[in-house]
């Protein structure tokens, strides 16, 4: 799920793929882009865009191989050590290190960042809004509790049961029609469209 907030950290480049695995900072997916004249990669790892001694870049045969930003990108790593080993380093935190509280922060935030939030100019501190708004609600605190458990994909439907890998059946135990999410559960499936009928205001 976290996959996308972690990115290789070279040192060695034995054990990096160039185009396989996030490891160039301030690009998109981590990852360089060939130039457009470049049919194919002549190298596989990251290590071969060093130097003999694995101490610097190969600046030339970068510049041959990328376009002028993962150049860029690529030159500004520094710290390369071939005595050290390439490591994942979760990119949420100054030192690199995984936690459940920056996880959940990254959760949050790109749950925000998907939504159209109306109100709100801006998707900067997305996260603290989302929770404001939540928790501001004039309703009970179990019913709060409830809707920050559906926003967060925290319920124990059938799909995220299966990914903490219970074997059960994954289809809706309502309707029998779709995989049952969170979303589904909530919206799509045809005994949850009957419920948001009967309520005043705009269809969901």
């Amino acid at each position: 799920m976290y996959r996308e907030g972690f990115r290789r950290e070279v040192k060695d480049g034995l054990n990096t793929k160039i185009l396989s695995y996030p490891w160039v900072k301030g690009l998109n997916a981590g990852k360089p882009v060939l130039k457009t004249e470049v049919n194919s990669l002549p190298c596989v790892w990251v290590n071969e865009l060093m130097t003999g001694d694995g101490r610097a870049w190969n600046r030339e045969l970068i510049q041959n191989l990328f376009t002028e930003a993962s150049c860029k990108a690529i030159l500004e790593i520094k710290g390369l050590d071939p005595a050290a080993r390439d490591k994942w380093v979760w990119t949420s935190d100054v030192k690199g290190m995984f936690s459940v509280s920056s996880a959940y922060a990254v959760a949050v935030k790109k749950k925000i960042l998907s939504l159209d939030m109306p109100g709100c100019s801006s998707n900067i501190n997305a996260d603290k809004k989302a929770r404001m708004r939540c928790w501001n609600l004039r309703v009970k605190g179990k019913i709060k509790h409830f809707i920050w458990r559906c926003f967060t994909d925290c319920l124990p439907v059938s799909a995220n049961l299966r990914i903490r890998g219970m074997q059960l059946d994954n289809v809706c135990q309502c309707c029998g029609e779709s995989v049952e999410t969170v979303g589904h559960v909530m919206f799509t499936c045809s005994r949850a469209a009957m419920v948001w009928s009967l309520v005043p205001g705009p269809n969901l």
